[in-house]
């Protein structure tokens, strides 16, 4: 699991799963924060004692949109550019942006900006 939001009296809470380190904490924890900014209706828990666990509902469109956002504020368009540009290789990069090596490869992908990049250098 990676982390969970709470909600009590109006404040909400992000729990952390402290077995997740470096980049995919930032990712667990900007995945929580998109949900709160999306205005994502929290999903639902059961707890069940005799069992000593706990299950939550899930739902994949709200996951989607989260797991987008989280990767668009973390590693922006502009972001990407400006590593490439700047030539800053990549295990630097996702130290200096606190993020893991999937999701910059995916974010580097998706954004077209390796594509961008990899047309530049070839020779005409």
């Amino acid at each position: 699991m990676g982390s969970i939001t709470v909600s009590a009296n109006g404040r909400e809470a992000i729990i952390t799963n402290t077995a997740h380190r470096g980049g995919r904490t930032s990712s667990d924890i900007m995945h929580e924060l998109a949900h709160l900014l999306l205005g994502h209706e929290p999903s639902t828990m059961f707890f069940m004692a005799e069992e000593d666990i706990a299950l939550r509902g899930h739902n994949k469109r709200t996951e989607e949109e989260a797991n987008w956002m989280a990767g668009t504020l973390l590693l922006p368009r502009d972001a990407l550019v400006h590593i490439k540009s700047a030539r800053i290789v990549e295990p630097e990069a996702c130290e200096k942006y606190y993020v893991s090596r999937d999701l910059f490869r995916y974010r580097m992908d998706i954004t077209g900006v390796k594509r961008q990049y990899s047309r530049q250098r070839r020779p005409a």
